[in-house]
């Protein structure tokens, strides 16, 4: 997106630099994006972070497969890739953020369907995760420490 100040040069401002807690903030603005909004979050922490923490808590009760394959050892991990994954909610609220922003009106229907589409995506994957979930061979606990450690370390960084 350009903003173009008075007698300034053109200045272009990234999907980055985006806040996503203003961007939150500008789709509930809209009343008709509060209800879709709502239950997007809803959907998130009972299909995601429940169930995924539910598995850990209460072992057994969903089953786990491994799901391993020779071509895993070929994946490097780059510590500075974990804020990409970290980055995947923010990232699609600032790009509603952008669009509200940048269309204004216009940008609302589409909007509405984008975080009615995201609540639909988490619905599936939960349909998916309740039944089974998936793991590696490597040990959870090494990689949370791994994340956590590089995370810490990037945000230092910056």
């Amino acid at each position: 997106m350009i903003h173009r100040g008075k007698g300034k040069q053109p200045q272009v401002v990234t999907l980055k630099e985006h806040s996503t807690a203003v961007s939150l903030l500008m789709v509930f603005a809209y009343p008709v994006l509060r209800g879709p909004g709502v239950r997007c979050i809803a959907s998130v922490f009972r299909n995601f972070f429940f169930l995924q923490n539910r598995a850990s808590l209460l072992p057994g009760r969903i089953p786990v497969s491994q799901v391993d394959h020779p071509l895993d050892a070929a994946i490097p991990f780059h510590p500075r890739w974990v804020n990409i994954y970290h980055d995947f909610s923010p990232f699609w609220i600032r790009i509603l953020g952008f669009l509200l922003s940048r269309y204004r009106r216009r940008a609302i229907q589409p909007a509405k369907d984008f975080i009615n589409a995201m609540n639909r995506i988490y619905c599936f994957a939960a349909e998916v995760y309740s039944k089974n979930m998936s793991t590696t061979r490597l040990n959870s606990k090494i990689i949370v420490r791994r994340i956590l450690r590089c995370s810490m370390k990037a945000n230092q960084g910056t």
